[in-house]
């Protein structure tokens, strides 16, 4: 009985790998997808605030959902202890 109970586990463990695989090839499919559409115009120079927009619109495109969820979970539990 322990055996069949070992096995179920194991699948199961199986199973959670697999989705969380998945997870992660569509999250790459996702970024390499936004990362085709995103066109930056070619500028020979930049001002300080045109710096500025196209860094954070770069880093908007490549933040995932999920990181932008850890990135507000961690800051606010810092604000708590």
């Amino acid at each position: 009985m322990d055996a069949l109970l070992y096995i179920y586990k194991l699948k199961l463990k199986l199973e959670a790998i697999k989705r969380e695989l998945a997870n992660l090839v569509a999250i790459k499919r996702e970024y390499l997808s936004l990362m085709k559409q995103l066109q930056l115009p070619k500028v020979t120079s930049l001002s300080l605030p045109d710096l500025v927009i196209s860094f954070f619109t770069v880093l908007f495109f490549t933040l995932t959902i999920r990181d932008i969820v850890d990135l507000f979970s961690e800051g606010g539990q810092g604000g708590e202890g």
